[in-house]
């Protein structure tokens, strides 16, 4: 099961809103977290401050669901999108 850390660090979604009553209930062997956060808009302009930011975005997810769901096995990953202008 995929959940989505909503930028800027939130992790709440219709992604959690799922998952959750299935690991409530046991029927959930998985998770994989992820974030992307888009540069400029939830992120900073700056590449590296918004890949830190989906760094910072997934682990708290993984901190967060791994304290609540010790048996589950959580995988994350973080990636940067960017935003363009044209005038």
């Amino acid at each position: 099961m995929d959940v989505c850390v909503v930028s800027p660090l939130k992790l709440e979604g219709i992604s959690v809103d799922r998952a959750v009553p299935l690991l409530d209930k046991r029927s959930c062997d998985g998770l994989s977290i992820g974030s992307m956060p888009l540069a400029g808009a939830t992120a900073p302009i700056y590449p590296i401050g918004a890949f830190t930011q989906g760094i910072a975005e997934s682990l708290e997810g993984y901190a967060i669901l791994r304290k609540a769901y010790p048996e589950v096995t959580i995988e994350f990953g973080a990636g940067g999108f960017s935003l363009r202008f044209q005038v």
